[in-house]
């Protein structure tokens, strides 16, 4: 009996003594707070994805009306009433509790930023010079609409010979750049066009239906909305594989937000044809640049995942 004993006790200072791995070491909880249910949120896949590469597990709670206060928590908002906005977030802060926010949607800046001074981070969509200064400040792309990738087990990206069109564009046509640029765009043969209404109506194309288009397309160009050079569009468009077409006025946004970026860029949607056909003409070059968009939007995911972890980590450890 005592032989068991000892051996029984040798097993289990063995089991102690092995290295746990990190995803054992670490099992701290943060709370994921929603402002509004993720279920109908365009951005809720995109976000899992840029929080993928987290140690941390999430706690997930809906919080619409705004009264849940928690220590260690990431706030998923997208707030446009200021008393109410500065209510909430003060009591994180008076309560001196770790918090950080992703701010969406504020495409016409319009929404209150003056509680930024106390969360630990701040990741929002669209870069603007008027945060410059603020630290704690990170940007990221508005990314793919959900269920984007619904119903894909594999990724496979058709090379350019194998797509369909040589450019497509679903979306409102009326309004901000975009009658130019259809007018200019539709010099190029091969092309798929639906037009819609309003962004997201009823006669918008489904996202599945939306990503399948641009699996077909080579080139998909990426005008403004009404008010901001960045869209859903662009990120899509990367995610598929396509070589994406932005414009560059009143400034270059993309450089401001991405650094070098290898994708087309105009100032007048006049100059696309021309960068079109002159790619057409070298289709190994045309495939060498699709190829180095998509790998590029890869390795730029790759360091999106990397930075929000390490931001994470600063803050919740």
């Amino acid at each position: 009996m005592k032989i068991k004993n000892v051996a029984f006790f040798l097993i289990l200072l063995c089991l102690c003594l092995i290295p746990k791995t990190h995803a054992e070491s670490n099992n701290k909880t943060i709370n994921l707070i929603w402002s509004s249910n993720p279920e109908g949120s365009w951005e809720e896949d995109w976000i899992r994805e840029v929080l993928s590469k987290s140690k941390y597990n999430f706690n997930e709670i809906i919080d619409g009306n705004h009264k849940i206060i928690l220590n260690n928590s990431i706030i998923v908002c997208g707030f446009t009433e200021s008393a109410k906005c500065m209510r909430y977030f003060s009591q994180y802060h008076r309560l001196k509790y770790k918090f950080g926010v992703i701010h969406l949607s504020d495409e016409s800046y319009d929404h209150p930023t003056n509680f930024y001074g106390y969360p630990q981070f701040i990741i929002r969509n669209y870069w603007h010079k008027k945060f410059a200064s603020q630290k704690n400040i990170s940007y990221f792309p508005l990314g793919y609409k959900r269920k984007f990738w619904s119903n894909i087990s594999h990724k496979e990206i058709p090379h350019s010979a194998n797509r369909d069109y040589v450019w497509s564009f679903a979306g409102q046509v009326n309004k901000s750049t975009r009658l130019s640029m259809i007018t200019s765009m539709k010099k190029i043969p091969h092309y798929f066009i639906h037009e819609t209404v309003n962004f997201g109506s009823p006669d918008a194309l489904q996202v599945g239906a939306y990503r399948d288009l641009l699996l077909k397309s080579i080139f998909v160009p990426c005008p403004r909305g009404w008010i901001n050079l960045d869209s859903f569009r662009l990120s899509e468009a990367l995610e598929c594989g396509c070589i994406p077409i932005v414009e560059k006025t009143p400034f270059d946004y993309f450089a401001k937000f991405f650094g070098n970026y290898p994708f087309l860029s105009v100032e007048s949607w006049d100059e696309a044809p021309a960068l079109i056909n002159d790619l057409l003409s070298d289709p190994k070059r045309l495939e060498e640049l699709r190829s180095r968009c998509y790998h590029w939007w890869n390795d730029y995911k790759n360091q999106l995942q990397n930075q929000v972890a390490t931001i994470l980590e600063n803050t919740f450890d």
